[in-house]
């Protein structure tokens, strides 16, 4: 966990102007001991230090904001795309560097339409399948 000065692309997500003062949050999920997930979760400090001592080492992130924190949301903006892990993802992920994964962009939104964070997820190919009901 660190303050940074926010990604561009993080910015964006955020609504904040680029360089803006962020909290990032590595994290690395397992299943059984095994690394399934690496990622990086962004967010105003205060808001992803009340996530923090809501014990993110064991609690979903989105979980934590709207069951614990009570928040409620309206919308998340998801991105998916596959590309192969790189030798930084792979020593997180214990995989070879030209294993694929799956990358997970996601930002939740409150119902004032307020972006709460942005995170971008990497999982390993032969441990994650990404199911989700879309509704018209």
């Amino acid at each position: 966990v660190r303050e940074i000065n926010a990604p561009e692309e993080c910015a964006k997500a955020l609504g904040v102007a680029p360089g803006s003062r962020v909290l990032s949050i590595k994290l690395l999920r397992t299943v059984d001991g095994k690394p399934l997930a690496y990622g990086i979760v962004y967010g105003q400090p205060e808001l992803l230090q009340a996530v923090i001592r809501e014990d993110i080492e064991t609690n979903d992130v989105m979980t934590l904001f709207e069951s614990r924190l009570r928040f409620r949301l309206k919308n998340t903006h998801v991105e998916t795309s596959a590309l192969l892990a790189g030798k930084a993802r792979a020593k997180h992920l214990g995989i070879a560097a030209q294993a694929p994964l799956m990358r997970v962009k996601f930002t939740p939104h409150d119902v004032n339409d307020r972006p709460l964070m942005h995170a971008d997820m990497y999982f390993r190919a032969d441990g994650f399948t990404y199911k989700a009901v879309v509704r018209r």
